[in-house]
């Protein structure tokens, strides 16, 4: 009986943390939706009440944690969520016009979509729950939208789907163990991650029919519907896809036949848990055989062990030597120049998207610091995460960096996680990465912090981590101090055929623009490096000096000039054009062939004076720019009934009664709102005033009368337009 006791109390706090369902959320266009994670598989019951719905676990004593069901949803469809504290029962008060849709989706984990427009026609999940618990109290009850009153005789329809549990052995043997708390805790760790991705429409079931799995009866619920018949058609796939995608760009995950087999990439297998000089001593042994001829198969299992331990250089030195007729050659020499972080698509060109560990190294091989498209992103992490720990350590920055490019910081933090689960030293892998999010997450100067702190201590990470920290300054509207341009200059020459050298390049080049020396960044870093080319010139136009910008774009270099996008050509045609320089500006902007470029191409023609081109130019366009440019220009070319027409419309009427003054309709023009206007156009003279005795007082009169005729003439001036 002892022994029996303490087994309980070994178990129960297992047993209290096992009885908390999480409720997750997620907003969509067309539906929300909840996700309940349950400690373990379990029977549920879902229905209609009536102020809504409501799901009730038949695990009796589990309570349902909803704490963070509005940190992601809105409450224009759900309403109100609470717990009916007497049967334990969750209530779903909605506040449209829709319907709620319990799905189960893995074994402990169930999907409720809030949907907009009615119930399909004899959805079983209409039919009332019966003892639901009370109404929902008034405090919820606000935005409460009421289910549409049923007709007196309305009956639930036939078929129902009913979530049975398996009948538990009539006697149950009685085991006594420990689970590893380790296990417990990743097992967590996943059903929550899992749950997550579900909320935020990462990963959705696909929809139709499935055909029903085979579960061992001894285990978990069964799903079974009293009118379902046998299917023939294939199990459907999970279909996963990036939350801030359009619908169109969702892709489902299929192996395809170009893919590298899984068994061919089996890394983990090619290495063993011996300590790694032992397995290089092994490796080596026996390597050259009869007449100095090297065993071949020992050959490939010695490159692919250098692979296993992150020895690219030596494993591809290996195979030319050795093995340059194998046909594994290219597969193996690829891998090695990707371990080495060498990119070379080779064997992986457009494997991106496979199920399988060949979507992880295509992705690698990739030119470019973003995800290929139509990446599989969790056959990527999956594949990622069954790599050896050194292999993990070492190209999981590399693969983090790509995830952020791409606007995915969860995978990124998916992946520093991996890598900080894993044994070995990889704290500045880590703390890398932890910066380059909180640089992505708006945390600068936490990250700027962080990538310093690499910078003081880690020689590996120092290029990256100097060349981000730069990237941060120049990113939040900074420039470089002049040390850290120095250290950079230093870093690149000590580091010019290696991975980090684009990187230090690039951040190179901006700091020396923006410092001043822009001819040197130019001419100098920036030729080859479309990245560096195409950012410079953006942040020239945004951030550079005016000297720079017209020293730079007077002459600019040729081959520079067409790997610019059409925005940044517009804005340094536009900084140009209000630099007077409008011959130059036109250059800039003549290729270039849609809406905004006519309005810069007719706002240049009114400054060359030449109305005539600035009215073709924006002929029949409509917008507010267009329509002042218009009678701009035909206040240029002296149409001023037209011109005023043309003000009137913009409802500038004081610009408008300036075109009668300019045609001598005085009349009209006495309307000007301006006071010395008024006063100079009503001011009647009839004769000069009557002169007085004494020189000095005439003199006087004549002063005043002079100045006061200056005035009247300044303001008549003030109405002419500026040649």
């Amino acid at each position: 009986m002892r022994w029996l006791l303490l087994a309980a109390a070994m178990a129960w706090p297992g047993i209290l943390a096992g009885q908390t369902v999480t409720v997750r959320s997620g907003e969509h266009p067309e539906f929300t939706r909840l996700v309940l994670t349950f400690p373990e598989p379990t029977g549920w019951d879902f229905g209609r009440t009536a102020d809504g719905y409501a799901f009730r676990s038949r695990q009796p004593g589990q309570r349902f944690d909803i704490a963070t069901v509005y940190d992601r949803v809105a409450r224009d469809r759900l309403s109100a969520i609470w717990v009916d504290p007497a049967r334990g029962v969750l209530r779903i008060g909605l506040g449209c016009d829709c319907h709620a849709i319990a799905e189960p989706f893995r074994p402990g984990i169930v999907v409720v979509d809030i949907r907009n427009g009615p119930a399909p026609a004899n959805s079983p999940q209409e039919a009332a729950l019966d003892d639901a618990g009370a109404t929902l109290p008034a405090a919820v009850r606000r935005n409460l939208s009421r289910p549409r009153s049923r007709p007196a005789d309305f009956l639930p329809p036939p078929a129902r789907v009913t979530i049975e549990l398996p009948p538990p052995p009539a006697t149950p043997p009685l085991v006594l163990s420990i689970p590893d708390p380790r296990a417990a805790a990743l097992q967590d760790g996943l059903a929550r991650s899992l749950s997550a991705a579900i909320a935020a429409g990462a990963a959705t079931p696909a929809l139709g029919q499935r055909r029903p799995a085979r579960i061992d009866p001894a285990f978990g619920p069964r799903i079974l519907s009293e009118s379902s018949l046998p299917i023939d058609t294939p199990p459907a796939q999970l279909r996963v896809r990036d939350p801030n995608e359009r619908p169109a760009q969702v892709h489902t995950v299929a192996a395809t036949a170009a893919c590298v087999t899984n068994e061919r990439l089996d890394i983990t297998s090619w290495g063993s848990n011996e300590p790694a000089a032992l397995q290089f001593a092994e490796a080596h042994s026996g390597l050259i055989g009869e007449f100095d001829r090297p065993d071949q198969g020992k050959v490939i299992a010695l490159v692919r062990l250098y692979i296993h331990h992150g020895f690219g250089r030596e494993a591809r030195n290996l195979l030319t030597i050795w093995a340059a007729e194998h046909p594994e050659r290219s597969l193996l020499d690829t891998l090695g120049r990707l371990v080495d972080g060498d990119p070379a698509a080779g064997a992986f060109t457009g494997q991106q998207s496979c199920a399988g560990p060949a979507a992880l190294w295509s992705v690698l091989a990739a030119p470019g610091p973003q995800l290929p498209e139509g990446s599989n992103t969790a056959m990527i992490l999956q594949a990622f995460s069954a790599l050896p720990p050194a292999l993990r350590g070492h190209l999981g920055r590399e693969l983090a960096e790509r995830f952020l490019a791409s606007g995915d910081p969860l995978a990124a933090r998916t992946v520093r996680d991996m890598i900080d689960r894993a044994p070995g030293d990889a704290a500045g892998t880590i703390s890398m990465i932890d910066a380059r999010l909180d640089a992505t997450e708006n945390r600068p100067l936490e990250a700027e912090a962080g990538l310093d702190g690499l910078v003081q201590s880690n020689p590996a990470l120092a290029p990256a981590a100097l060349a981000a920290l730069a990237e941060s300054t120049i990113q939040r509207g900074g420039t470089p101090p002049p040390e850290t341009l120095t250290a950079l200059s230093a870093m690149l020459q000590e580091h010019r055929a290696g991975p980090e050298a684009p990187a230090l390049r690039h951040a190179l080049a901006q700091g020396l623009m923006l410092s001043g020396d822009h001819d040197r960044a130019f001419r100098v870093l920036a030729p080859g490096d479309e990245r560096t080319v195409t950012t410079l010139w953006a942040l020239l136009a945004a951030r550079g000096s005016d000297i720079a910008l017209a020293e730079m774009a007077v002459a600019p270099p040729a081959a520079q000039i067409d790997l610019l996008p059409g925005a940044t050509r517009m804005a340094i045609a536009t900084r140009l054009a209000r630099l007077g320089l409008n011959q130059v500006a036109t250059a800039w902007v003549e290729p270039l062939r849609h809406g905004d470029a006519d309005i810069l191409r007719a706002q240049i023609a009114l400054r060359d004076r030449d109305g005539r081109n600035a009215l073709r130019l924006i002929a029949a366009r409509t917008e507010p720019e267009a329509m002042r440019i218009r009678a701009e220009a035909l206040e240029q070319l002296g149409d001023t009934a037209a011109a005023e027409a043309a003000w009137l419309e913009l409802d500038e009427e004081e610009r408008a009664h300036r075109q009668r003054f300019l045609a001598h309709d005085w009349a009209g023009a006495s309307q000007i709102a301006l006071p010395s206007a008024r006063r100079l156009l009503t001011l009647r003279r009839g004769t000069m005033t009557d002169p007085v005795d004494g020189p000095l007082t005439h003199g006087r009169q004549l002063l005043d009368e002079a100045r006061e005729t200056r005035d009247e003439i300044t303001a008549a001036l003030a109405l002419q337009p500026q040649p």
